[in-house]
């Protein structure tokens, strides 16, 4: 299958979890990323007050707030936002969608240059360590049949030579996938626009709709210094990433 099937199915998997004893889901399981330490957020639910569900930080929640802070945000807070700017992003697409398809593209190619040349050094550097460890690997073959070196030496030896160069074989896959993946990128936001043209009216969110239009959702550290609570959030989306309407800023009266 292609890459993205692929990803689209491990999101699925990883925001498959078992209903709480309400009979509640996570929707947004997999899905919720700390914007500071890169890490997942995991809901914590209050189950005699549910409006009290939070999501917060795995490391915040595993070592405290010597590792990273809680950016701790409400569960309904949440849904609320991301319902929103689901529709309002879905409306604008199908009311927009060759304006769309510019912005998305522009944007898209943009990101790609960048990670283009990350990405083609690594390769290069990939390629030319495993024709090396191939070739280190052949030369101690031979070491071993004319007997230059015991066999305890070279199986010790040619072990790990043999899982470094398994593991860049892994990695360079991974790159030449997504060398793959970008020159189908146009593509990809055709079937975005597709996608929200099936989508008339969203009322509710499933784990399908969210895995079918959104990558991951990025929650900052709250900013209480004007007395208020403002957090931001950024949506990413398959296949496009940010554009102009990916940030919300979510506030309250009081900086709690």
């Amino acid at each position: 299958i292609d890459k993205s099937t692929f990803e689209m199915v491990q999101k699925w998997f990883a925001g498959r979890r078992k209903p709480n004893k309400s009979g509640k889901t996570d929707v947004f399981a997999g899905l919720v990323y700390c914007a500071d330490c890169k890490s997942r957020m995991y809901l914590r639910r209050v189950l005699k007050y549910p409006k009290e569900n939070n999501y917060l930080c795995k490391t915040y929640q595993r070592y405290g707030n010597n590792h990273c802070t809680a950016h701790r945000i409400s569960e309904q807070d949440l849904h609320a936002v991301i319902l929103q700017k689901l529709r309002e992003v879905t409306a604008y697409v199908r009311e927009n969608p060759e304006e769309f398809y510019e912005i998305a593209s522009r944007n898209a190619r943009a990101e790609a240059e960048r990670e283009m040349k990350t990405y083609l050094r690594e390769k290069e550097a990939a390629e030319q360590r495993i024709a090396e460890l191939e070739s280190i690997i052949r030369c101690l073959y031979e070491d071993r049949v004319l007997g230059r070196i015991s066999v305890e030496r070279y199986e010790s030896l040619s072990s790990g030579y043999e899982t470094e160069q398994s593991e860049l074989k892994t990695k360079l896959n991974e790159m030449n996938a997504f060398l793959d993946e970008n020159e189908k990128r146009e593509q990809l936001i055709q079937d975005f626009i597709e996608n929200a043209k099936k989508y008339i009216d969203i009322q509710e969110l499933t784990p399908e709709i969210l895995r079918e239009f959104i990558d991951k959702i990025i929650v900052h550290a709250p900013d209480k210094s004007s007395g208020r609570r403002l957090q931001e959030i950024e949506i990413i989306y398959n296949h496009i990433g940010e554009f102009d309407r990916s940030k919300v800023t979510l506030w309250k009266g009081n900086a709690v």
